[in-house]
């Protein structure tokens, strides 16, 4: 956000009780460097190699781990379907359920939120990166990969439209 730019989101917590996460300024002189992170769709003759360049070796165990936490965090609504590749600028990627219809998101903190299918599929795949690097710390495995990642799309994430739906979802 920038000087003389506010945002005032609502999210539903609990079906009861609403946060309103109030008006933030950010002065540009206090901020080092401004960088927006874009995300670029992958072309269909690139996919083969989108998760194993993203993941390293463990693309699969990835890609099920996204599509678990898909159906986990829309209690059973998400059921399947086809995901689109996204490279982001600085380096990181995710994958995207394809279709229009809206999520509604419930994490384990309590937060319920009704959000886009990118917000929804950001929001698996950071969990998805969380439990991949979980997975292979508990094996001893080097998780540096995974780690770049997570981070990587965490900072895409919080310059997205949605950016407090994804912070009360993961926090």
């Amino acid at each position: 956000l920038f000087k003389g730019y506010t945002m005032t989101d609502m999210i539903e917590v609990k079906e009861t009780e609403v946060i309103e996460i109030t008006e933030t300024e950010l002065d540009v002189e206090e901020a080092e460097e401004v960088v927006i992170i874009t995300a670029t769709l992958v072309p269909e003759e690139k996919r083969m190699e989108f998760l194993p360049k993203l993941i390293g070796d463990y693309p699969m165990a990835f890609e099920r781990y996204v599509y678990q936490w898909m159906e986990k965090l829309t209690k059973g609504i998400y059921t399947g379907g086809l995901w689109e590749f996204y490279n982001l600028s600085n380096g990181g990627g995710y994958i995207s359920f394809c279709g229009s219809k809206p999520f509604t998101m419930y994490s384990m903190n309590g937060a319920v939120c009704e959000c886009s299918n990118e917000t929804a599929s950001i929001v698996a795949n950071i969990f998805a990166l969380s439990s991949l690097m979980q997975s292979m710390d508990a094996k001893g495995l080097n998780c540096e990969v995974p780690s770049k990642r997570y981070y990587q799309l965490l900072d895409f994430a919080y310059g997205t439209p949605e950016s407090a739906m994804i912070q009360a979802l993961i926090d």
